[in-house]
């Protein structure tokens, strides 16, 4: 359950990855999903999850046989001396020196459950290094979108500017002709020529910033934009999402798992191991001190290893495991909590610029009314070309807030479908 607002939101708006080299038009998640190729977060999981199977694999064999050849050569400056006079037995002197060489088999038995925490220590590893992808992925996500909806909105603006730029240069035709039939005066066609200038040096600013956000977006996908890219205005449908799902809470879930799985090493660590060993070589003197021969040897057995006191190391160890417990439990709250805030403010910004969309297309129609009427008066010389411009530039803004709202209103809702 705690993946599926990301598979939902994958499976509702996830499309297949096309290169922009070849297509007029990119759409978000054709970014989104070559960003995350190009920062290779999927191969880092991978890499970090085949460790922790070698890993895995190490553990298994601290219950595997293990072998091992030594040989050691000693010289002594004394040695055992039985000086206890037999008659007619000649007691043998204990070489000074000695040597030998001998195999040696140590099988572990029992170790108080160490190996078995170990393995569910890197289980959790893993489910944290899972965590982390998570919320790269979602940061990498977050980042694309930002400029995603900085070059859409630059991109419709630019649209917008040059739709005015065409009304312009009509109504310059139409003054032309107003001059030449006196029914207008010069000065109407240089306020036009003006405005006309002005709006090419909007336009043309307009689409600098729009080449830098494509190139910035160039980078974070490793996508071709040029000015013929077309952005395909996203839409998004809101889902009820569980906080408890985000990521980060997830990483602090298995960090306070690990504390639990920690304190329970602490208390295998008290418990005893128990070996069996066998050892076999050939060595002077073998097992026989007394001799001076070399002589093949073996013997074999059980041995255990307790710690019986630590001097309160491993209580205090627990003490400060669940201290630790007790702080990731704090944050996981304040997360929580954010989150939360989070959700109800980007539902309130949401419902406020939805309702502000209504106003939008009810200024337009007013503008645009108003807009048709000065077209005529113009034409007859009942206003200036002052007049029609700012009832021109007012249509143009309006169309440009709502284009705004617009964005803003998909951009909040991808923002609350990622919120992590």
């Amino acid at each position: 359950m705690k993946t599926l607002t990301y598979i939902l939101i994958v499976i509702i708006f996830a499309t297949k990855t096309l290169s922009a080299q070849n297509n007029d038009s990119v759409d978000i998640w054709q970014c989104i999903n070559a960003a995350s190729e190009k920062f290779h977060i999927d191969k880092s999981f991978e890499y970090a999850d085949n460790e922790i199977d070698l890993q895995k694999l190490n553990l298994k064999s601290n219950f595997y046989p293990q072998l091992k050849l030594e040989g050691l050569a000693t010289y002594q400056s004394t040695a055992i001396e039985i000086d206890i006079p037999i008659p007619g037995i000649e007691m043998p002197e204990v070489p000074l020196d000695q040597y030998k060489c001998y195999v040696e088999l140590n099988q572990l038995v029992y170790d108080g459950g160490i190996t078995n925490t170990m393995g569910d220590l890197l289980e959790l590893q893993h489910n944290e290094q899972f965590a982390k992808s998570k919320i790269q992925r979602f940061e990498i996500e977050n980042n694309v979108a930002k400029i995603y909806f900085i070059a859409l909105l630059l991109d419709k603006q630019s649209q917008i500017l040059e739709n005015q730029l065409t009304n312009l240069k009509e109504q310059l035709k139409i003054v032309e002709i107003s001059i030449k039939n006196q029914v207008l005066t010069p000065v109407n066609r240089d306020i036009l020529k003006s405005e006309i200038l002005k709006l090419e040096q909007k336009r043309d600013e307009n689409q600098i910033m729009k080449m830098s956000a494509y190139s910035i977006l160039s980078e974070y996908t490793g996508l071709s934009f040029d000015e013929k890219t077309k952005l395909t205005f996203p839409s998004f449908s809101i889902v009820e999402i569980d906080t408890n799902s985000s990521p980060r809470i997830d990483m602090l879930d298995v960090q306070s798992q690990k504390i639990d799985v920690l304190n329970n090493q602490v208390v295998c660590s008290r418990r005893p191991q128990v070996y069996a060993f066998l050892q076999g070589g050939y060595g002077k003197p073998g097992l026989n001190m007394l001799s001076n021969d070399f002589n093949p040897y073996f013997y074999g057995g059980v041995k255990f290893s307790w710690k019986i006191y630590d001097w309160n190391n491993s209580v205090r160890n627990q003490k400060i495991n669940e201290l630790k417990n007790q702080q990731i439990q704090i944050e996981k709250q304040n997360i929580e909590i954010s989150l939360n805030i989070q959700k109800e403010n980007l539902s309130a910004q949401i419902k406020s610029l939805e309702n502000a969309l209504i106003k939008d297309d009810e200024i337009i129609e007013l503008q645009q009314k108003i807009l048709k009427i000065y077209d005529s008066q113009l034409e007859n010389g009942i206003i200036t070309t002052s007049d029609y411009i700012i009832e021109l530039n007012k249509l143009t803004q309006a169309q440009l807030t709502k284009e705004l709202h617009l964005i803003q209103i998909e951009q909040l809702k991808f923002n609350y479908l990622n919120i992590y």
